[in-house]
């Protein structure tokens, strides 16, 4: 059993007795917790998932992100996978989504965690979104050591928003019976849980069994300006995934995120 922190915070009159100040500032060494058990097999990886107490729209999430790195600071590459030397093609360790489709959140992964720091640090949380300044107030944060396991059973599961295809497969997914289409999409999923797991240091050393079960829908989302086809869809495998976590392309700006079925 995996173990979380869940802290529904106000700033001014903490409900659980600690600050977002102090959650990140402790001010002393807490004490020993309870050891817990848990499986030890599979991996665990540090998540946390601050979810912010506004409201924007998804056309202000690549806003909230841009005004989220000036606020940490572009030095600090992961909130942005950029160098001098340009994009670095890596899986994302702090990915920027929408929680409940209105509230902004940050899903931060293992040294993303300790990144978030440096968002945290001021001591006052204003950022300036498309003009507007905001005071970012936090409405929950999620720690929790998230599992990742291959399993001998199916896990169903949704995903948003997904970025599947690029200019070369699409042209071949127009061309496809239904059934390859599907079969296409398979294989992509699977390769995108292999980049996700590269990502984060977990090797998986089995073959990824996965189906699609349902394509609930199909739009055409913009990312960096051009115009993607993006699927929602309903799919089982023997990888057990954690909630909102993405995969593909986009994954940082809310593109792909996996939700269990």
């Amino acid at each position: 059993m995996k173990k979380n922190h869940i802290i529904e915070e106000n700033i001014e009159n903490p409900k659980n007795g600690i600050s977002v100040t102090d959650f990140f500032h402790p001010q002393s060494t807490p004490e020993e917790t309870q050891t817990i058990d848990r499986p030890t097999d599979g991996v665990y990886r540090r998540f946390l998932h601050v979810v912010f107490d506004n409201v924007i729209s998804r056309s202000e999430l690549s806003a909230f992100r841009g005004a989220i790195i000036n606020k940490a600071g572009k030095e600090n590459t992961l909130f942005h996978n950029h160098t001098n030397n340009g994009y670095l093609y890596k899986y994302p360790l702090i990915q920027y989504k929408l929680y409940r489709n209105i509230y902004p959140s940050i899903l931060c992964i293992e040294k993303g965690v300790d990144e978030i720091y440096h968002l945290f640090k001021h001591k006052h949380w204003d950022i300036n979104l498309k003009g507007k300044n905001i005071d970012l107030k936090v409405k929950q944060l999620i720690l929790s050591d998230a599992y990742f396991k291959q399993c001998s059973t199916f896990k169903k599961y949704n995903i948003s928003n997904w970025l599947a295809l690029n200019k070369e497969n699409y042209q071949k997914y127009n061309s496809f019976a239904l059934k390859d289409k599907i079969a296409l999409l398979e294989n992509i999923l699977k390769a995108n849980i292999l980049a996700m797991a590269k990502g984060i240091n977990w090797h998986i050393s089995d073959k990824i069994e996965l189906i699609i079960n349902n394509i609930n829908r199909q739009k055409v989302a913009r990312y960096k300006g051009v115009k993607l086809l993006a699927f929602n869809l309903s799919f089982q495998t023997n990888v057990i995934l954690p909630q909102y976590l993405s995969l593909g392309k986009g994954a940082s700006m809310g593109f792909g995120v996996i939700t269990e079925n």
